[in-house]
């Protein structure tokens, strides 16, 4: 009898009371509570009770909704049978909030602290549990039943699950596989699962990061190009993603620049390409794999026969890689684009590369400045033109290729039919051997050439070639490109030269005798002037002058009102200008302090160089010596 009243305690069957009470919800309790303040188990069970429980009850006697009470039998058949399948699929998801506050009450009052608190990983005591502890007295060991056990564990399984529904929500395979290598799961990923291009750059990942995307990409239909630029991959990482690579049919560019491959990554990366038909383009820039990786990579070229571009840029490839590409792309009929830029290519590597183009009429695009050719790899490389017909664009800047190779241009490219650019920037070549590799082109004879482009940056230009470039512009449509680098560029005019100008302009509309304004002091002590003083001195030179063309300098030269000058600078333009001369040519501007913050006293500088280019500074100091 002991145990039924009991029983009856724990599902909120009052034992002395026989009035009809609404019926409990079908959601399971935490903690168990008595129907009403007068039940017979004892006033000592106070503490048990939820807050404010006494408030809910009287609510619930008030309802409408009171029903008989069913039996202690049928409850506990019942909830049981209710429990027996999974109660998860019973239960409304519960939100964080409702979440938090049934795991606080899990550790506050449940007999499963301990392994609550090695469930969720709380290495340390609670404080809630000594206060538990205190409040909690001996005489409550009798209502810790297994049926009371049973049923907190059992809601602890059902909360975790729903939990669990809950955050998961789409892609739960991915985020289960996560929650197994212990990573977080890449939201990006999620965020762009249905875009073409999936762009994961600059995020270094980690191997398990890998494991776990390559996890979720392998049955992807939507991805075509995957983009891992610089994360830090090393060869692990690669091999993380191999099985993704070989099981994904859509995927046809990965991108893997900028990353610490390394020769076991090029490996990996052979393994694939070598069994896989869909990827088209695959991206190796910087990826140091040497060139133990360059023959890895040649050899891709003799096996797949679906790759279209292979850049494989700035990772040290030499000769030996070099001849056996020039090996592979005799027999290879599908690669468009090859790029072996930034590497250590000379002339072994250049004659291999030759004999491949004599042979292939596939390629259309090979990249390779910044190697070390000289005139022969150079000259090897023109020279295959004559039996190449597929090659559209030959990149050969900076490659330390002389004059020389003029002649072999203007005798082979006039009769190529399929060249369209020629890159021969950052070369030694002059402007003497730019007039002899153009002048092919001036002929009536060479109309059919389809070259549409040739560089040349780098090269100085006189005259006669500027003439010759306006010629095959204007009449051939060959457009010929001569930027200087920044050392041998022309210099931007300086606004304090166009300030200057205009004050001189302006004295001689006014008829004010410029040199009459200043002391000469001035010019002896090689004071530091500005605009504003200027101005200052012509409104106060005694010549009747309008306010408002006063204003009109004054505003005029407000851009470099904080500049400062030398007088015999302002007095060297307004030569120059009387004699005709531009200023701006004549470089009016360069004085003793060219070069320096003007404000520092003459004597103390050096002497300048007669050919140094000046730069000029803002700001100063009005002090005198």
């Amino acid at each position: 009898m002991e145990t039924f009243d009991k029983f009856r305690y724990d599902f909120g069957i009052s034992s002395p009371s026989p009035s009809v009470l609404p019926p409990r919800s079908a959601t399971l309790s935490f903690v168990s509570e008595p129907s009403s303040p007068g039940s017979g188990t004892g006033s000592h069970n106070v503490s048990r009770l939820r807050k404010n429980s006494a408030k809910i009850r009287k609510k619930q006697m008030n309802s409408h909704m009171a029903s008989p009470i069913p039996s202690a039998t049928s409850v506990k058949s019942t909830t049981y049978k209710h429990l027996s399948s999974k109660p998860w699929e019973y239960v409304p998801i519960l939100t964080d909030k409702q979440y938090a506050e049934k795991k606080e009450r899990l550790l506050r009052g449940s007999k499963l602290k301990r392994e609550l608190e090695k469930y969720w990983n709380i290495q340390t005591p609670s404080r809630l549990e000594k206060k538990r502890l205190e409040e909690i007295s001996s005489d409550d060991e009798e209502y810790d039943t297994d049926l009371d056990q049973e049923l907190v564990g059992l809601e602890l399984i059902v909360d975790e699950k729903t939990k669990q529904i809950k955050d998961d929500g789409s892609f739960p395979e991915y985020k289960r596989m996560c929650r197994k290598l212990n990573v977080i799961p890449n939201h990006y990923l999620l965020r762009h699962s249905t875009d073409d291009d999936i762009k994961l750059r600059y995020r270094y990942l980690s191997k398990n990061d890998c494991t776990a995307m390559g996890y979720e990409m392998k049955d992807n239909s939507t991805f075509s190009r995957i983009d891992l630029e610089d994360n830090g991959m090393t060869g692990k990482h690669i091999h993380a993603l191999a099985e993704m690579l070989l099981q994904n049919h859509y995927v046809s560019e990965i991108n893997l620049s900028n990353n610490p491959v390394g020769v076991p990554g090029a490996k990996v990366v052979r393994y694939i390409l070598t069994n896989n038909t869909h990827v088209r383009k695959i991206d190796l820039t910087g990826c140091k794999i040497q060139d133990v990786g360059g023959k890895l990579m040649a050899d891709i070229l003799e096996h797949n026969q679906y790759i279209t571009q292979l850049l494989l840029g700035r990772n040290g490839i030499g000769n030996e890689a070099a001849i056996q590409f020039g090996k592979a792309l005799e027999s290879n009929s599908t690669l468009e684009i090859l790029d072996l830029s930034w590497n250590q290519i000379s002339r072994p590597g250049a004659q291999a590369l030759a004999a491949g183009l004599r042979h292939n009429q596939q390629l259309r695009s090979l990249i390779l400045n910044m190697n070390g050719l000289g005139k022969e790899g150079g000259c090897f490389l023109i020279e295959a033109l004559r039996l190449n017909s597929s090659l559209t664009v030959l990149d050969l800047g900076a490659n330390r290729i002389p004059d020389e190779i003029a002649p072999v241009v203007a005798r082979v490219l006039p009769n190529n039919k399929a060249l369209q650019t020629l890159k021969l920037s950052y070369n030694l070549i002059t402007s003497e051997g730019a007039m002899a590799l153009l002048k092919p082109w001036s002929s009536k004879i060479k109309k059919r050439s389809p070259l549409k482009t040739i560089e040349l940056d780098g090269t100085d230009v006189h005259t006669e070639l500027a003439l010759l470039i306006h010629k095959l512009r204007e009449k051939r449509g060959l457009t010929v490109t001569l930027r200087l680098p920044p050392s041998r560029r022309e210099r931007s005019l300086d606004p304090l030269m166009g300030s200057l100008m205009y004050i001189v302009k302006f004295c001689d509309k006014e008829d004010v005798e410029l040199t009459e304004l200043f002391p000469k002091s001035y010019e002896e002590k090689g004071v530091l002037i500005s605009t504003d003083d200027v101005v200052e001195l012509v409104k106060h030179s005694g010549t009747d002058i309008n306010k408002y063309r006063l204003h009109e300098l004054k505003r005029t030269l407000q851009e470099t009102r904080d500049r400062r000058f030398e007088l015999k600078e302002l007095m060297t333009i307004h030569n120059q200008m009387k004699l005709g001369k531009d200023p701006h040519r004549e470089d009016s501007l360069r004085s003793a302090i060219a070069g320096k913050r003007r404000g520092i006293p003459t004597e103390t500088q050096k002497a300048p160089t007669p050919n140094t280019a000046g730069v000029r500074f803002r700001g100063g100091s009005d002090e005198e010596d």
